[in-house]
C-alpha cells in the first residue's frame, strides 16, 4: 500500500519465520522453490538446471508448498 510503512521488528519475525520454514524443506525443495518461485523458472528449465525430471521438480515443489503451508497454518499465519 502507498504510503504505509512497514514495522521493522513485524518484518523481522516474518524474516526469521520464513527463514525457518524453509530450513524445514528438503535441499532439493529448497532449490526447487528457489528456482521456480523466486528465479521464475519454467519447470523446464528448473529440472534441466538442477539434472532431474521434469516429474521430480512438479513434486518437489507440490510437497514444498504443502510443507510450507501447513508451517504456515500451524503458526496462525495462514
Amino acid at each position: 500500500m502507498a504510503g504505509v510503512e512497514a514495522d521493522p521488528a513485524h518484518v523481522a519475525r516474518d524474516d526469521e519465520f520464513l527463514g525457518s520454514a524453509l530450513a524445514s524443506l528438503t535441499e532439493r525443495q529448497r532449490r526447487v522453490v528457489a528456482l521456480r518461485y523466486l528465479q521464475d523458472l519454467s519447470i523446464e528449465d528448473t529440472a534441466a538446471t538442477l539434472g532431474i525430471s521434469q516429474a521430480a521438480v512438479k513434486m518437489a515443489a507440490s510437497r514444498a508448498l504443502v510443507a510450507l503451508r501447513g508451517r504456515m497454518e500451524g503458526s496462525g499465519r495462514g
